[in-house]
């Protein structure tokens, strides 16, 4: 019984393996009578006197040919680089396939379908092709593409089907859409910040931000106009009535030129990042490092720290007061009179001559009871303006305004508008004062600066009075 059995295992297991070699063979053989890959090389277009062109993938654009050159029938007012497309065209007309696929049951295993990516192509008798671009096959580097005039898939170039289907916006020419140019006033608005409102004066001053007017560092107001007038467009990406898709139905960030001149940024896309221009429907793309520059702007960075910059013409005096005393600076007296036999020069440092004039000017001025020429009141103002110089930006301003301490010192500026500045500075600790400036409160100023001051102020009035 078990030889029999061992000889009944055998023949089944021999069976067995006849079922399964007969299975592969004719699923090969299956495969081969239904699906039958040649190598053939063919021209994939069949059409010559090319005079229109449909792209289709979300949307469908179409670019003619016309007198003055290829142009969107629905944007005519897009300029289309007509070598690029002749260029485009030339791809198209000499492709070639390697290989072809026949007998197949359903396209839509090799990504053909009508919804597959497609280009219509007219020649100027009306007649039309259309290709329709299919999967990748990674193994050969190829991509499957239908051709509408055939039964067959084509097999093309990997690199080939990547130029051909490309979309006609690419053509768009891009250089001179963009050209921004500051003259007098730029405006930086971030999504649910305060606006940045730059505006140039005797030099640009940042306002209606900080409780002042704040002059800008040079330096940092060049590199600012600098990056502005280095953007530009880099690819057109479409005209869309609704723009929510690219972030542009509320952008998160604005560069106001003029009302005329704005920019308006969207979403990133990689190291772009999309625009629209002067409230238009046109999207584009541009450099998102020079957005990164301009969105990323750190307000307090960029203003000058020595602030005070109020002509000297415009002062009409300044009131400076702390426990020493109480000292008055008068600017606009022209009826003062100084005996110049014993008036002594003061003594005015170098940097101090770089920003006080030589020319003399008929005018009086005076230190309490000491009288002063045009170069000493000059002095005296520089001295005043420079020891306020903003050292940082307080953490939480609202809660040192809400608790009102007492100043230790004040210096009020009065101008010949009558017009006033009150600065009150508040102890803080032993480097710093807060700067309390018409009552608000948003910077700390250095302390050894402002004692400094005073200190001279008292020297120099002791002085006076001996």
């Amino acid at each position: 019984m078990t030889k029999k059995k061992q000889a009944l295992l055998s023949v089944i297991g021999t069976v067995a393996v006849l079922v399964s070699l007969s299975g592969v063979v004719y699923y090969q053989v299956k495969e081969n009578t239904t699906v039958k890959v040649q190598e053939r090389i063919q021209k994939v277009c069949v059409l010559e006197d090319i005079s229109r062109v449909e792209f289709k993938t979300n949307e469908l654009l179409t670019i003619e040919k016309q007198a003055k050159g290829w142009q969107n029938p629905d944007l005519d007012y897009l300029t289309y680089d007509n070598e690029r497309i002749s260029e485009w065209l030339g791809l198209l007309q000499n492709v070639q396939t390697e290989k072809i696929v026949k007998n197949i049951e359903d396209e839509t295993t090799y990504g053909i379908s009508d919804e597959s990516p497609m280009i219509t192509i007219y020649d100027a008798l009306n007649n039309s092709q259309t290709l329709f671009k299919g999967n990748i096959n990674s193994e050969e580097q190829a991509v499957y593409v239908k051709s509408d005039e055939e039964r067959v898939l084509y097999m093309i170039a990997l690199e080939d089907a990547e130029r051909l289907f490309i979309s006609p916006n690419t053509f768009v020419e891009v250089e001179d859409i963009l050209a921004p140019k500051v003259t007098g006033q730029l405006d930086l608005v971030k999504s649910g910040e305060s606006k940045l409102h730059f505006v140039l004066e005797d030099r640009w001053y940042l306002k209606e931000y900080f409780d002042m007017p704040y002059p800008l560092q040079e330096g940092e107001i060049e590199k600012l106009l600098e990056d502005i007038n280095s953007l530009m467009v880099l690819e057109y990406v479409g005209t869309y009535e609704d723009l929510s898709a690219y972030g542009l139905d509320q952008p998160q960030f604005e560069v106001i030129i003029s009302e005329q001149e704005k920019i308006a940024f969207g979403h990133l896309k990689d190291e772009h990042v999309y625009i629209t221009l002067n409230g238009g429907k046109d999207v584009y793309t541009t450099d998102r490092k020079v957005y990164d520059q301009l969105e990323g702007i750190d307000p307090f960075k960029v203003i000058d720290k020595q602030f005070i910059k109020w002509p000297f013409d415009a002062i009409k005096q300044i009131e400076l007061s702390n426990p020493q005393g109480t000292y008055l600076l008068r600017l606009d007296q022209e009826s003062i009179k100084q005996d110049e036999e014993e008036r002594t020069e003061p003594v005015i440092s170098e940097e101090e001559k770089a920003v006080i004039s030589e020319d003399k000017i008929e005018i009086g001025a005076s230190l309490n009871q000491l009288f002063l020429n045009e170069a000493e009141a000059k002095s005296w103002v520089y001295k005043i303006n420079t020891s306020l110089y903003i050292e940082a930006q307080l953490q939480n301003p609202k809660i040192e305004q809400k608790q009102e301490r007492r100043a230790e010192a004040s210096i009020v500026y009065t101008f010949k508008d009558d017009s006033q500045v009150t600065i009150e500075l508040v102890p803080y600790d032993i480097n710093y004062y807060i700067l309390r400036y018409n009552g608000s409160v948003q910077f700390a100023v250095n302390k050894e600066k402002i004692t400094k001051l005073f200190t001279e102020l008292s020297h120099l009035d002791k002085a006076s009075e001996k």
